[in-house]
């Protein structure tokens, strides 16, 4: 059969069964368009992906320098004994964060030393993250200064008694009141008031969660220099 002939056997084939023909080429429009919208879809979430991973540094490095292990804090026994098992283990100090800043290639690197404080405010304690950082903390974690500012270099340089709170705490704590230049009083010392960090933008309505409860729990922190 040559093709002319094979071409017109399929136009009567076509036009003797038009329903069965139409739902054939309906079923066929269908399943391209569920294959290319899959794809897409895929494509899409790998953006999406990709672009929450780059806000919160892709490729990073970070170094967290860790209290001594004997440094008093309020944490439970199960923790107590943790401490007592590593007490024979060597710890980064501060001279070997010097260090690894100095010689590797990073694109943020920061310090912290954290504890537990005990916060007193209108004669009620609680005890709260306290935790001793830097400015590239922040930018590490895409947190952004919603009131006041970040630590400035003389403060960061001396340990000046400053404080950056997050939104959650200073809505617990302060509730409609401007908090910049309070005084906190943790502990036995005094720290007044710099800055508020803002809502966590990359868990806010665009469909992803990275780490969300760490996150919702470091924005109920208080960091000093």
């Amino acid at each position: 059969m040559h093709f002319g002939d094979g071409f017109r056997a399929a136009l009567s084939s076509i036009s003797s069964h038009k329903l069965r023909s139409a739902l054939t080429l309906i079923g066929m429009v269908i399943g391209v368009l569920a294959v290319v919208t899959m794809f897409s879809s895929i494509y899409a979430i790998k953006a999406l992906v990709k672009k929450n991973m780059e806000g919160m540094g892709w490729d990073y490095s970070i170094v967290i320098v860790p209290g001594s292990p004997g440094q008093q804090t309020n944490q439970r026994s199960a923790f107590r004994s943790v401490r007592r098992a590593t007490q024979s283990v060597q710890t980064l100090n501060y001279e070997d964060y010097q260090a690894l800043k100095d010689n590797l290639d990073y694109k943020t690197i920061y310090g912290m030393i954290e504890n537990n404080a005990l916060f007193r405010r209108r004669n009620k304690d609680q005890y709260v993250r306290l935790r001793a950082t830097e400015n590239a903390f922040f930018a590490n974690k895409s947190y952004a200064i919603s009131e006041g500012r970040q630590f400035n270099a003389q403060e960061s340089e001396q340990g000046t008694a400053v404080a950056i709170i997050g939104y959650k705490f200073a809505q617990d704590q302060f509730n409609k009141e401007n908090p910049l230049g309070k005084t906190l009083v943790l502990g036995t010392h005094r720290f007044q008031i710099v800055g508020v960090l803002g809502s966590d933008q990359l868990n806010s309505g665009n469909g992803m969660n990275f780490n969300q409860y760490e996150r919702e729990e470091e924005m109920k922190a208080v960091y000093i220099p």
